[in-house]
């Protein structure tokens, strides 16, 4: 899933082509995407769900990606991380549909992460064209 974020930015960015093969490329990316999601805010979530929304709860929700690129042996690290905050109340169900579902959220957040991944990677000089 991650995979395809980090092609969409490149391909967004217009820097260069994707290889699948180690050895054609001139940049190796390797990452990982770390899991922060607290399992204790489902309580919350379901209260609030038990109560129709009367009685609220949010969850923080992360995203926060290690990326190691290697060109011509020399590597750079990246550590980026971001989140979001998830409101469930009854009285939100109002203003949703003017700031977006939290799953579209989601996706711009992580999308926007490694849309800033690509473009730090180009200030350090590893994407050029």
């Amino acid at each position: 899933m991650h995979k395809n974020y980090f092609d969409a930015a490149i391909r967004t960015s217009g820097c260069c082509d994707i290889v699948g093969d180690r050895e054609q490329a001139d940049l190796v990316v390797d990452g990982t995407s770390v899991d922060e999601f607290n399992k204790a805010a489902l309580i919350p979530a379901m209260i609030s769900g038990f109560s129709f929304g009367v009685i609220p709860s949010w969850a923080n929700i992360p995203i926060h990606l290690r990326v190691t690129a290697t060109s011509s042996g020399e590597q750079h690290t990246y550590d980026l991380a971001d989140s979001a905050t998830m409101v469930t109340w009854l009285p939100m169900l109002l203003a949703m549909p003017f700031t977006g579902h939290p799953v579209t959220t989601e996706k711009d957040m992580t999308q926007n992460a490694y849309n800033t991944l690509v473009s730090r990677m180009k200030t350090d000089g590893l994407l050029t064209h």
